[in-house]
Parts: structure tokens; sequence; C-alpha cells
């Protein structure tokens, strides 16, 4: 039933409820027959004029929405709804609820379950975290465990990082290869820990244990400390506090070691050989005269009996 059929059949029980009353004491007066048909006529003129007209007037709830069904209302309102379309925008079914276009709300919607395909905001304020096939991805301080791959170009300031088997920034201090170095900086190798720090007011480079320590370059090592804090040059285990294997110049001059004194390489006046095979009344070793290839050497310091 229609706008139009309902308002037609809301008159039409309204004129019969009005002229029961009067049919009934016509009847029951024994008017004549023509002025009960005069008045019938005139009754029924009324209401077909009223029914002629789009424009009755009708009394606020008059109509019930039961008696309408069907057909479509233009420019309908109500006190909470205002219908401003011109086709159909939006369609309620059982199951859900189609809006055609865009659905705008100024308020806030709370629902159980939220589904999209795709969505575009410009802030998107959650309480908790926001989460991808049920994994958090990210939280208000902190990415999700799940997150293992980003392409940041710039953090801040971190307080920690932990890059897994091989950096540990952790209390102001560094590690490679261990999460907690003993100095500000240490690297562990081969289960070596190497770190630097500061002993008193004087910088510190050494190993954690009592591991020696080495120093050199083209990867090969030179100058050699060990657990007891002797040093050796070309030494991997000195056995004096200085130990060193191959020439020495000190103070200009070069000392060096053999059996007999040089006889190649270019020598300077002042350096010295000392006797790696030294006797009884023999000598000490030798010293340079004369700069040359070899040059001129001569004893020095008889050795007494």
């Amino acid at each position: 039933m229609n706008l139009e059929e309902a308002l037609q059949k809301s008159i039409e029980d309204k004129v019969i409820k009005a002229t029961k009353a009067y049919f009934d004491r016509l009847v029951s007066e024994n008017y004549t027959l023509s002025e009960r048909v005069k008045w019938a006529e005139n009754k029924l003129n009324e209401t077909l004029k009223k029914l002629s007209s789009k424009n009755n007037d009708f009394k606020d709830g008059e109509i019930s929405g039961d008696k309408i069904e069907g057909g479509t209302i233009k420019k309908f309102s109500s006190t909470g709804i205002k219908d401003s379309a011109d086709s159909v925008r939006l369609t309620i079914l059982n199951d859900k609820v189609i809006a055609e276009k865009n659905f705008e709300v100024k308020g806030t919607i709370q629902v159980k379950e939220l589904l999209y395909s795709k969505a575009t905001c410009n802030d998107l304020d959650v309480k908790n975290s926001v989460r991808i096939d049920g994994y958090e991805v990210l939280w208000k301080d902190r990415l999700g465990n799940i997150v293992t791959k980003s392409k940041l170009k710039e953090v801040g300031v971190l307080e920690e990082l932990n890059v897994k088997d091989t950096l540990t920034v952790f209390k102001n201090k560094v590690g490679v290869n261990i999460i907690e170095p003993t100095g500000p900086f240490g690297v562990v190798d081969h289960a070596v820990e190497t770190y630097i720090a500061t002993k008193g007011d004087t910088g510190f480079i050494g190993t954690s244990g009592s591991n020696p320590f080495a120093i050199g370059t083209g990867g090969e090592p030179t100058l050699y400390i060990s657990h007891d804090n002797k040093v050796g040059i070309k030494i991997k285990k000195p056995k004096a506090d200085l130990d060193v294997a191959g020439d020495i110049r000190f103070q200009g001059q070069t000392h060096t070691y053999n059996s007999q004194s040089p006889t190649s390489g270019n020598w300077s006046k002042g350096d010295i050989c000392w006797n790696t095979e030294p006797v009884p009344t023999g000598h000490l070793g030798w010293v340079c005269v004369k700069a040359g290839a070899p040059g001129t050497w001569k004893t020095i310091f008889t050795i007494g009996d």
C-alpha cells in the first residue's frame, strides 16, 4: 500500500465512522427516501472532494506507518533523519547496509570488528596497537616483535641497540660479538676480548683475560705484550721486559748481533755488532769506524780470562 492509498483508506475510515451515526438516525426516524438520498449524496460529495485534494490536513499521529507499504517517499524527514537524495544512496538488507557513495560520520563509530579492503585517513588514533592478521606491528612506544625489516633513514637518539649476534649498545657500552664488554668498546673474536677504556687518566687498549695482546700491520703482528706485561718485538712470548728479534737502532746507532763483524750491507760509523759467541780473551763485539758497505769494523771490549 503506497502513501496515496493509505491516505484514501484513512479518509474512508473516518467518513464511515462519521456518517454511520447519521445513517442509523435516519433509519430510526423514518426519513423519506428522497431526504435520505439527498443527504447521502451530500456526504458522498464531501468525501469525494476530500479524496480529490492532495493537500489534506492530518493531525499529528493520525496516519499509522503500519498502513503504508511500498512506494517511494520523496523528501522524507523525521526528527533524526533528513533525506535530500535524488536517487538511492543507502540500501538496508538483513545482513548488511550498502552505501552507494561516500559515507561521512561526524561523531564516533563503535564496532566490535571492522573489515576494510582499502582505507585512507589523515589521522589514525588507536588505543593499544596496530595489527596485521592478528600480529602487532606497531605499539605506541615500539615496533611489534613481528617486524623484522625496515628502511628507516633516521632513528633519533637510541638508548639501546642489539643487532643479533653482532652489535650491542647498552649502558654507554658498545660490544661487537659481546653483550656486556669490559670497557666502553669491546670486540670478541675467537673467544678473546679486546677492549678500549681508560685507566685513571690514561687511555688503555688490551685484552680482558690472560691472552697476549699484539699490534701489527699487513695482517701480521709485530709488537706483542704478554699476560705478565713483557714486551716482545717479533717475539710472541717475550722472556724479558723487552725482547727483540732483530736489529735495534738506539740514539742514532744500529745494534746488531752476529758471530763476526758484518761482511755485507750498508753501515754507519758508530754502529755496533755484538758477538753472539763470546769466549775468554775474545772480544765482546765490533764497532764500525768508517761508514760503507760493509764499512770498516774494529773489535771492542776484550773479554778477560
